[in-house]
């Protein structure tokens, strides 16, 4: 059964293909919301950051704080990466009074609490006391780089799943649908043994059911050409006399 119009062929090409673009699917979905994702837990991050910095920045706002004490506590910043590309503005009653990170401008956001997004930032603003606020900035560059990592990551798992997962997959299932077509081979050359010097039923004991109605109409067949024969036999034989 190994020819090109061969059952187990037809099978493997629509079942491993039917795999392969639900598999597929399932990558592209994932490759899709990853940004979404990303710019969820970027998120949050931002927000912890500025909570984090809360209570240093009230501090700051009542003067009892100097430029060493905030360096102190950002090396006590939250143990994750995208904190060191965060920058700091501290307003107090509509005026600046305090910038921290990057040497970039810092870029105008609206005074208004939660997210908000210019063309370079995502920007996060937190109002630490009534009238004053504070704003953390990251740059949208530096989310692109997340989700460009994290699709990278993806496309390896692809490609290694390509060259070694779909092999694996398609040989099992070349295995196993040879081993459940098995019974129709054996029917095949059952039904080929059968010709004019061997008109023997098959019987349909051992094969599955869907194919012992298969064997039973070949069987009838077979006892309606044996009757057959045997009346010409038999016409033939009177005709002699």
């Amino acid at each position: 059964m190994t020819n090109p119009h061969s059952i187990t062929r037809r099978l493997i090409l629509w079942l491993g293909g039917a795999m392969l673009l639900a598999w597929f699917s399932v990558v592209a979905s994932a490759w899709f919301s990853l940004s979404k994702v990303s710019n969820e837990l970027s998120d949050e991050f931002l927000e912890l950051a500025a909570k984090k910095m809360e209570p240093t920045m009230i501090e700051v706002l009542k003067g009892k704080w100097d430029d060493d004490s905030i360096r102190n506590t950002l090396q006590s910043a939250p143990n994750f990466e995208k904190f060191w590309t965060y920058r700091y503005k501290l307003w107090k009653r509509g005026k600046v009074i305090l910038i921290l990170g990057d040497v970039k401008p810092f870029p105008d956001a609206p005074l208004r609490k939660g997210f908000s997004q210019t063309v370079t930032d995502r920007v996060y603003t937190l109002e630490v006391q009534p009238g004053n606020f504070l704003q953390v900035a990251e740059p949208l560059h530096v989310r692109r780089q997340t989700v460009n990592s994290g699709r990278l990551h993806v496309f390896n798992f692809v490609l290694v799943s390509v060259v070694v997962i779909l092999p694996f997959s398609i040989a099992l299932l070349w295995f196993v649908i040879r081993r459940s077509l098995a019974p129709i081979e054996v029917l095949r050359q059952e039904i080929g043994l059968r010709d004019g010097g061997n008109l023997s039923l098959m019987g349909s004991s051992g094969l599955p059911a869907e194919l012992a109605p298969i064997a039973a109409s070949v069987d009838r067949l077979l006892e309606r050409l044996q009757t057959t024969l045997d009346a010409e036999r038999e016409f033939a034989t009177n005709s002699a006399h």
